[in-house]
């Protein structure tokens, strides 16, 4: 059986460019709505509204689709710079998400709030991204290498009141000190942060501005918690990447909803994911 050729994958690129919209209606299916599009797109490029009507939830699409079927399966598997390993399930996942959820909830997040994350790469991270989603708020990534100039600049154009961080991460043997280059530029530049949410990562060899910042070991919800996910119509953001330009002034890239139709087509076209079978080893940030 023939799976790629050049002559399968021009026949593939003359048959998009003649009838884009019919390509991206048939593969509006590669996410799970909570309620179907009833069209395609509106508009003209570069304005282009994609997948009209349609809303879901990224989180709800990871985790609670799977529960049925997969909640026993590895969703992830974390490996740390010391080789330390860990499996979680979608089970795990599920109940480790709801309860950030809740926490989040709890201090204010709504739908289509921005929250900041400075955060390295532990699991943790992934489970406050994947609540953001759940709410329907917006996530604002952060780099861990920015100056602090820079960063209270992209805290102020995102306008996030609550930002998630840890105390310290590892990177090539060497200790990065995160939670203190949080405080020196919470306490050197204006921005809207309100909140500071510090994973302690086991840590103690860090300060903790009093009414400002919590440890999420302690104020995270114990026990089985359920948070529902919010409904996101196809074009509402969902994050924002930062780029620098010829300014060095932050500029926001939103991405919506319907980015993830294209994102989950490109991971299967490219990369020939097959669901269930693969796993994805990511290296980068």
């Amino acid at each position: 059986m023939e799976l790629y050729s050049l002559s399968k994958i021009r026949k593939f690129i003359k048959e998009v460019e003649e009838n884009p919209l019919k390509f991206w209606w048939e593969t509006r299916n590669m996410i799970k709505w909570i309620v179907e599009p009833r069209d395609v797109a509106e508009g003209e490029p570069p304005k282009i509204r994609w997948y009209i009507g349609g809303k879901s939830n990224i989180c709800w699409n990871a985790i609670d689709v799977n529960l049925d079927e997969n909640k026993d399966k590895v969703a992830f598997y974390y490996m740390n710079e010391n080789g330390f390993t860990k499996a979680i399930t979608y089970w795990d996942l599920f109940y480790e998400v709801n309860r950030v959820s809740y926490l989040l909830k709890e201090l204010g997040v709504k739908k289509g709030d921005t929250v900041s994350l400075l955060m390295p790469n532990i699991p943790e991270a992934l489970y406050f991204a994947l609540a953001i989603y759940r709410l329907g708020g917006i996530i604002a990534m952060h780099y861990l290498g920015l100056s602090p100039q820079i960063f209270a600049e992209r805290l102020n154009d995102s306008g996030s009141k609550i930002l998630v961080t840890a105390s310290k991460g590892f990177r090539n043997g060497s200790e990065i000190r995160i939670k203190d280059y949080v405080d020196k530029v919470l306490s050197e530049y204006k921005t809207p942060v309100e909140k500071v949410i510090v994973v302690g990562r086991g840590f103690s060899d860090f300060n903790l501005v009093q009414n400002r910042d919590l440890l999420y070991e302690d104020v995270v919800p114990k026990g089985k918690i359920y948070v529902k996910p919010e409904e996101i119509e196809s074009n509402d953001p969902v994050i924002i990447a930062y780029t620098s330009g010829p300014t060095g002034k932050p500029k926001g890239i939103y991405s919506s909803l319907a980015y993830i139709v294209a994102s989950t087509w490109a991971l299967k076209a490219v990369l020939g994911f097959r669901e269930g079978e693969d796993v994805i080893w990511i290296l980068s940030d």
